[in-house]
């Protein structure tokens, strides 16, 4: 899963927020890494872990109502299926 938001602020200044399940290595659980920030920037990253795959799409679908309700728009998103949770 790799899904990119994107969103225009206040004076024109732009946003980012990408989620992805890239897993640390063979022996770590479910995985979510989430990086944000303005862009032309470093910006900054959080990472979660989770015991089940469900646990970890329920977080998923929690942030991207929040990004869709603070203003972010979905501009890539891979596999195409987790589009339906971003509308």
């Amino acid at each position: 899963m790799f899904l990119t938001l994107y969103k225009t602020g206040r004076g024109g200044n732009n946003y980012f927020y990408t989620l992805h399940n890239l897993q640390p290595g063979l022996f770590h659980g479910f995985c979510l890494t989430v990086l944000y920030g303005k862009v032309g920037y470093r910006g900054y990253e959080k990472k979660y872990s989770f015991e089940t795959e469900d646990e970890r799409e329920q977080v998923v679908k929690g942030i991207l109502a929040e990004k869709k309700h603070d203003g972010y728009k979905l501009i890539y998103n891979y596999p195409k299926d987790f589009s339906e949770m971003a509308s």
